[in-house]
């Protein structure tokens, strides 16, 4: 069994990709950003120039940064987006594969880089992204058996439900993460509210309840859940993280460079 995993995991990426790679030209506005990445469902793209020549790559992290400096003085947590444009707001690079790249290669450079997906490029031209959804249904094809809580990154950073919207999008900006846990006041889990959730918002005052405003729908599993199956549950519902409990409580939570790190090489 873990020779025919192993072997799963050095399969080329190029089976696993999602083989179309949506871009922006470097005059798209922010707003028109943030809509392409609110209707394709991704967190990031690549901005190009004129001659379709990729300049780098604009994040749900950048344009919620980005709102958040424009929201000072304004009374909320991201105010609307200025008109700015994509190349103006350019300042990373793409992280590029190539096609041939192993599974367990590319989750470790996932988690070197600290990235949710690597364009995979030949020939010079993109051609498809290979991202931790991607990585997910690896895993599950692979039956990777290691239980959560060895892999789950803890504490997990939550949130009581009673915060305001303010509070909420400051934490996940100060801590450096995408999405908490939302819980009640004996710490069972609500929902989450992420970076998503926050740009949605955009147009809400600070002061609005973050239960008017969170995500409900969660994926959530046990300590002793062996990781294929968390991998299969956060793919079918395309989480981006899901949150791990004990005894009515969330103590950890198993990110996409979570599930990375536990296959790479």
């Amino acid at each position: 069994m873990e020779s025919a995993r192993r072997t799963h995991l050095e399969s080329p990426i190029q089976a696993f990709m999602t083989a179309s790679v949506v871009t922006v030209r470097a005059d798209a506005s922010l707003t028109d950003v943030g809509r392409i990445l609110e209707r394709e469902r991704i967190s990031c793209v690549p901005v190009v120039g004129p001659n379709g020549a990729p300049l780098g790559a604009l994040s749900r992290t950048d344009l919620l940064e980005q709102g958040r400096r424009h929201a000072a003085g304004h009374g909320g947590a991201v105010a609307p987006t200025p008109l700015a444009t994509a190349g103006a707001m350019v300042k990373r690079p793409l992280i590029t594969t190539t096609p041939d790249t192993t599974l367990s290669a590319a989750a470790a450079r996932l988690v070197k880089d600290r990235v949710h997906r690597l364009f995979v490029e030949e020939a010079g031209a993109l051609i498809g992204v290979f991202s931790t959804l991607d990585l997910l249904g690896a895993i599950k094809g692979a039956r990777v058996a290691l239980p959560v809580e060895k892999v789950m990154s803890h504490p997990a950073f939550t949130i009581e439900v009673g915060a305001t919207l303010a509070h909420a999008t400051d934490r996940l900006a100060r801590a450096h993460i995408t999405g908490l846990a939302v819980v009640d006041e004996d710490g069972w889990p609500l929902g989450t509210f992420s970076q998503v959730d926050a740009l949605a918002a955009k147009d809400r005052p600070g002061d609005t309840p973050l239960e008017d405003v969170m995500c409900n729908a969660m994926a959530c599993v046990h300590t002793g859940t062996p990781l294929y199956r968390a991998a299969a549950i956060a793919h079918a519902t395309r989480s981006r993280r899901v949150l791990v409990t004990q005894h009515r409580e969330v103590v950890g939570v198993v990110t996409g460079l979570d599930f990375a790190r536990a296959v790479s090489s």
